[in-house]
């Protein structure tokens, strides 16, 4: 069984213009950002697909002005991940303070990540079965 869905970035922010890391720093979108998903449109079979969002107020604007209008869920496990220290920081002022950061999870918390994600989304499509105990199903049949 294969489970479509497609994932939308939120609109731009004015941290995202002047390339500041946001993560889970509760920015709205920018007066640009407005404006620019007020004309954004979902395709169908899109359009009819159950929507959910992050509860940051920038994922929910967008999520808000997106075409067709539509009912979101705010799911609170879809909040974005935490820079820390970072968070409000551009990466050339990293770069400045101390180098070059890696901002990409690395050995098993990326693996965890991907699971947890892949996890979240057979659950939110209403499927019982995620892609593991599928396979396993499937290789049980003759």
């Amino acid at each position: 069984m294969s489970v479509p869905f497609a994932v939308l970035r939120h609109a731009p922010t004015v941290w995202n213009g002047e390339g500041r890391l946001q993560g889970t720093t509760d920015i709205p979108l920018s007066a640009d950002g407005e404006a620019a998903a007020k004309t954004w449109h979902l395709p169908s079979p899109a359009d009819r697909w159950k929507r959910v969002c992050s509860p940051l107020i920038r994922a929910r604007r967008t999520a808000e002005l997106v075409r067709p209008s539509a009912p979101i869920i705010v799911e609170s496990r879809l909040r974005e991940m935490s820079f820390g220290v970072w968070e409000g920081k551009s990466v050339a002022q990293l770069r400045a303070a101390g180098g070059e950061p890696s901002l990409r999870p690395s050995g098993s918390a990326s693996t965890s990540i991907r699971r947890a994600g892949n996890r979240r989304a057979w659950r939110w499509s209403g499927c019982r079965r995620g892609p593991a105990r599928s396979r396993r199903a499937n290789r049980s049949s003759p």
